[in-house]
Order: C-alpha cells, then sequence, then structure tokens
C-alpha cells in the first residue's frame, strides 16, 4: 500500500512538472507579441510565477533521493515558496492598475529575501549540519536535544501559510476594488470583469491554508500530508490551465504605459478630404522631408517625423517594427524609442497603432469601401489581426477619456 502510495504521488509530480513545462512554452511563445510594456510585464511576471509553481516539485525529488544537498538548497526552498504570494499580488496590482499608475514596489521583493536570511542564520547556528540532514531522513521528525530547532528548521510550510495571510487578503482587496469600479456602467474596461482570476485566488487560499494545516498539526501525521500533497496538487494544476487559458485568450484590460503629458498624433482638419492625404506624385516628393542623407542622418524632429509618415505610410506594413523603422530612419531603437516616448508620451506600437486607427477612420469614408467587411479595413489599415485592433481601440479610447479628465 506504501508503494501504491509512493507511486501515486510520484505521477502527481510528473503530470503537475509537464503541465507547468507546457505552459511555460505557450506563455513564452506569445512574449513576443504584446503590444505594450504594460502587457509584456505582467505576462513575465505570470511566467515567473508558474515557474515559482514548478520548482517545489524538483525540491520534492531532491528531498527524497538526496537530504544533504536539500539542506544546502533549502534556503532557495523557502524563498521560492515565500515569494510565490508576492508574484500572485504583482500579478493582479499589474492586471488591475491598467491607466499606467503607481509602479509596484521593490519592498515587497525585499522582505521574503530578508526572511529567508534570517531563517538561514537561525538554522546554521543551531542546528548543526548533520542533525539537519537526519532531520530531513527521518521525514522532519524532531531531532534529541533541538526540539525547538527542528521545529523552526521545518517551518516552511507556515513561513507559506504566514505570506499568505498577507498577500492573498491584498490580491483579493485589489481585485474587489477594481470589479467595483469596472461594474459601473459605461466603464470602458466592463466586459473584463476577471472572474478567472478570482478561482485563481480561491485556489491559492485553499493551497495556503493545506500548509498551514500540516504546520499546525504536525508533519508527523501522514494523512494530513497526503491531503495537503493532493489538494496542492490539484490546485496546482487548475492554476496553471486558468492562467494559461485566459493569457493566450488576452481575457484580461489592455495596459497602458506610465506617460507624460498627452500629445495626439497630428493629422490634416480636412482628413476626410482624399485629396488632401492623397497628393498628386509631384506634390508628394516636393514636401516630403527625408529625415536621413547619404552622408549623415538627420536630428529627428517631430516634424520631420510626421511628414515621413504621411509619405510613406510605413505603419500600413503589419510586420513594421522598432528596429527596422529605426534602420529606415538612419538612427538606432534606443534613440528612436526615447524621442517618441518624450514627444508624444507614448510607446512606439500605441503610436503607430494611432496611425492606423486614423487610417482606417479615412478609409471608412470613401463609398468604396463602405460596404467592405471590417476585417479588410483592418488589414488594410496595418493591423495585423482583429485583436490587435480591438486592443489598439481600447488603449485609444482610454487615453482620450485620461485627456478628458
Amino acid at each position: 500500500m506504501e508503494l501504491n502510495n509512493s507511486m501515486i504521488t510520484e505521477i502527481g509530480w510528473v503530470v503537475q512538472v509537464l503541465t507547468a513545462l507546457c505552459c511555460i512554452v505557450y506563455l513564452l511563445l506569445v512574449l513576443h507579441s504584446c503590444e505594450t510594456s504594460g502587457d509584456r510585464s505582467v505576462l513575465k511576471t505570470v511566467i515567473a510565477y508558474i515557474t515559482v509553481l514548478f520548482l517545489p516539485f524538483f525540491f520534492g525529488v531532491v528531498y527524497r533521493l538526496n537530504p544533504a544537498f536539500y539542506v544546502c538548497i533549502a534556503p532557495l526552498v523557502l524563498f521560492v515558496l515565500v515569494i510565490s504570494p508576492v508574484l500572485l499580488y504583482k500579478i493582479v496590482y499589474g492586471l488591475t492598475n491598467t491607466k499606467g499608475g503607481k509602479r509596484f514596489s521593490r519592498l515587497h521583493f525585499v522582505v521574503p529575501v530578508v526572511i529567508t536570511v534570517i531563517w538561514t542564520v537561525i538554522t546554521t547556528l543551531s542546528v548543526p549540519f548533520d542533525v539537519r540532514v537526519d532531520i530531513i531522513r527521518n521525514f522532519a521528525q524532531p531531532a534529541p536535544g533541538y526540539e525547538w530547532q527542528s521545529a523552526y528548521f521545518t517551518s516552511l510550510s507556515l513561513h507559506i501559510f504566514g505570506f499568505g495571510l498577507i498577500y492573498l487578503p491584498l490580491s483579493c482587496a485589489g481585485l474587489l476594488v477594481y470589479r467595483k469600479a469596472t461594474s459601473m456602467e459605461g466603464h470602458p474596461n466592463s466586459r473584463y470583469r476577471m472572474r478567472w482570476m478570482s478561482a485563481v485566488l480561491a485556489l491559492s487560499i485553499l493551497f495556503a491554508l493545506s500548509g498551514g494545516l500540516v504546520s499546525v498539526t504536525g508533519n508527523r501525521h501522514i494523512y494530513f500530508n497526503q491531503l495537503k500533497t493532493g489538494t496542492q496538487g490539484v490546485a496546482n494544476i487548475t492554476i496553471l490551465f486558468i492562467f494559461t487559458l485566459n493569457i493566450l485568450r488576452k481575457n484580461y484590460p489592455p495596459r497602458q504605459t506610465r506617460r507624460n503629458a498627452l500629445v495626439p498624433v497630428s493629422v490634416p482638419e480636412d482628413a476626410h478630404d482624399s485629396a488632401a492625404l492623397e497628393m498628386k506624385p509631384e506634390k508628394k516628393e516636393a514636401r516630403r522631408k527625408p529625415l536621413t542623407t547619404e552622408k549623415r542622418p538627420v536630428k529627428l524632429t517631430k516634424g520631420n517625423l510626421e511628414s515621413y509618415f504621411r509619405s510613406e505610410k510605413p505603419w500600413l506594413d503589419p510586420g513594421l517594427t522598432l528596429v527596422g523603422l529605426a534602420e529606415k530612419l538612419g538612427t538606432n531603437r534606443v534613440i528612436l524609442s526615447g524621442f517618441i516616448n518624450r514627444t508624444y508620451g507614448i510607446n512606439f506600437n500605441t503610436w503607430v497603432n494611432e496611425w492606423r486607427l486614423q487610417e482606417l477612420e479615412r478609409l471608412r469614408k470613401y463609398k468604396k469601401y463602405s460596404k467592405r467587411p471590417l476585417t479588410e479595413l483592418i488589414a488594410r489599415a496595418g493591423f495585423g489581426s482583429y485583436d490587435s485592433y480591438r486592443r489598439a481601440k481600447e488603449v485609444y479610447k482610454g487615453k482620450e477619456e485620461d485627456d478628458e479628465q
């Protein structure tokens, strides 16, 4: 019977490890397609969180096969376990902070480091190395003469429970505030209620409670350990699927980057007049102001950059990148990105998408395009997909509301 229980536990570990690896690979594949720095930041945090959920399975294998090595990496084990609720709170903070407000404080990551250092110093000074190895070999049984030291050395689950008591309520509070705000009629993010995040938080609370149960009842109770292992395994796999599915479907509100005063892209007032936008070849050549020369690049200016965009219309290329545009302008991506951020207060992707949105509005005013499907017009305006158009429109709508306020 013990063999069967051991095999079931190991099979459960393998399933969780494979699930986590698949989810990480999928999320890494979509990381490059994020259109804003806010989206990339949230996605990177999700990948880090899933990695943190995956590492304890590796630690469990080391715990059984090599107790001495487990004692050596015990500080890393503690840090990984206590950082998980912090990362979850950062994810909730990033998803609900849609207008690029106050940044997530790095102090939240300092506290787990301090707790880990304190735990490492106390256990190293109070419990000899060979005694700690014996404690692990005996599955957390207290060592004679080191009762309280053994209890502190094996208090990893209690640390998870303690951090969960702090950060899980913070995560729930942040999500409740967001959902209350989006419940108002006409809110731009009313369609993104993020009920799936409520499920993730509920499972995380269950995960923390199961660890606290083992700490309170004692590790010697095998049934509580089996209950904890099974509960945490089911919770982990469910969390992995929920996160990956909703991130891939982009079932969360669009991010906006931090910026200074907003300067809208200037277009001619007679934008509805096709003659104004579709200049004759000779006039087009006369008005063009190239940004580069054969000898040296010309300094970037707002007028020159917008003139280049109106004449060349580079935004019509769905594959336009910051690096590619910088090469055409005779500069580099750092200079061009910084210039756009300083001049318009938004990042490169958002700025290019504004040109595409204006191109879409221009196309809609032509009679020959009036009966064409929206997907065709979106492609003609330079958007790579309907989803990228939808998110760009939502970001632009949120920007206009900020300007009105």
